[in-house]
């Protein structure tokens, strides 16, 4: 399953490139320097391993049968024949943009290792080179590290059942929001004692970190992002790494890792707390949105495919079409709560409307002020009557008074526009 594959593949930020490796036993050294690093992932993380994990070396062509597998299920790719539709409609994509090819090069290109929480086995890749010897370099001793802290994860708190169970795709069609926060809690986790664990091996074997260090800057500078990879992808699969691993850091810094630990059991419920970790700590839930049904404002030959919520994650990737970073900010920096619903006809034709809720009343006015300016520059003309036209359909725009909610509409026509806006309004 899709989020299922991203949850468990160990991307790294930096980004590095497969080498081909070979899948044997590893030797008495070889386990015994293992056995360390997983000595060093407990400490540092403060969780015990409850059974033995199964540690496997796979070379680069089972590594992509396995990505192939998850990304050809069947349920999967109806998961992405959807979110195109909602990646189009939102502008992210391009109308004729091949997302699964894509999304295949992607991951191929920047996986370092992964943990199947099926199998409940955990994939070490050889990523500068050579076979399996004696002794991991320090680039592959990292992605261990990350790898058994999913073990960790997994063994302590049920992975599986923090993103939706045997449901995932499904959770995640429903409550893509909720499921990305889910997701940058265990990457986070992740990734924060994959930085600890380098921080103490400098200090404490700086000689070894030095020998290895050019192997290791070799190999991270060697592989980019695969060219033409659209910024909504690189984003979601960065986002958990990143993002994730600031929440994390400010989880330890309130309350150590026992903190974190409260999180597994109590998960961040939106990209809200992630992206801004004071809210998570105080309590800032999302708020619920109502959003009533368009079907009599689109009239015959329209069939709804999402009511849900989008998230400050996705409202960020949408203004950032249009905006620079600094706008994107100031407008989604006060997301409280939102809803869309999104349309689509026998033709391919989508028309959506999305409600949005602010933390304050400044917030809910400065996003009004910007998104007008976002519409103006999408459409590349001034509004009417709060509404805007182009080549490719109308949106309009509607405010429940000063600091009060915002509804967009999006629709072929302007007349639809209006009547999605004038459903949802005030």
């Amino acid at each position: 399953m899709i989020r299922r594959l991203l949850l468990t593949l160990i991307v790294l930020a930096a980004a590095v490139g497969l080498a081909a490796s070979q899948d044997v036993t590893p030797s008495p050294t070889l386990l015994a320097q293992i056995d360390e690093l997983e000595q060093w992932a407990t400490e540092i993380r403060g969780l015990h391993a409850l059974s033995p994990v199964d540690r496997r070396f796979p070379n680069r062509s089972e590594v992509e049968a396995f990505i192939a597998s998850q990304l050809d299920d069947p349920e999967t790719l109806d998961f992405y024949r959807d979110a195109q539709v909602a990646y189009v409609a939102f502008d992210l994509l391009p109308p004729d943009f091949d997302l699964v090819a894509s999304l295949r090069e992607l991951l191929v290109a920047q996986v370092g290792g992964y943990y199947d929480t099926d199998t409940k086995s955990m994939n070490t890749l050889l990523l500068t080179g050579g076979e399996l010897a004696d002794r991991l370099p320090l680039l592959e001793q990292i992605v261990y590290v990350h790898e058994f802290t999913h073990a960790l994860q997994d063994q302590n708190f049920d992975l599986m059942k923090l993103l939706g169970g045997e449901d995932d795709v499904a959770f995640a069609q429903q409550y893509p929001d909720q499921a990305l926060a889910g997701q940058a809690l265990v990457e986070g986790d992740a990734t924060e004692v994959m930085t600890v664990f380098v921080q103490r091996l400098t200090e404490e074997r700086p000689a070894e970190v030095l020998r290895d260090f050019s192997a290791l800057t070799g190999a991270l500078g060697s592989f980019d992002i695969p060219s033409g990879t659209p910024p909504i992808l690189e984003a979601e699969l960065t986002f958990p790494y990143l993002n994730g691993q600031k929440f994390v850091q400010a989880l330890v810094a309130d309350g150590g890792w026992a903190r974190v630990d409260d999180a597994f059991r109590n998960p961040p419920r939106s990209t809200e707390q992630i992206i801004n970790p004071d809210a998570y700590l105080s309590g800032d839930e999302p708020m619920a949105v109502d959003l009533p049904d368009m079907s009599a404002a689109l009239g015959t030959g329209w069939s709804q495919r999402f009511d849900r919520t989008g998230g400050e994650f996705f409202l960020r990737r949408y203004l950032s079409t249009q905006l620079l970073s600094f706008a994107v900010t100031r407008a989604a920096g006060g997301w409280g709560g939102d809803r869309y619903r999104l349309y689509t006809d026998s033709t391919g034709q989508f028309a959506w409307v999305w409600k949005l809720t602010w933390d304050t009343a400044k917030d809910a006015d400065q996003f009004a002020s910007i998104i007008d300016m976002f519409m103006t520059s999408r459409f590349g003309s001034e509004a009417s009557d709060g509404c805007w036209v182009g080549s490719d359909g109308a949106a309009c725009i509607a405010q429940a008074g000063p600091g009060g909610d915002v509804v967009i509409s999006r629709a072929p026509t302007l007349d639809l526009a209006v009547a999605m806006r004038d459903t949802a309004g005030f």
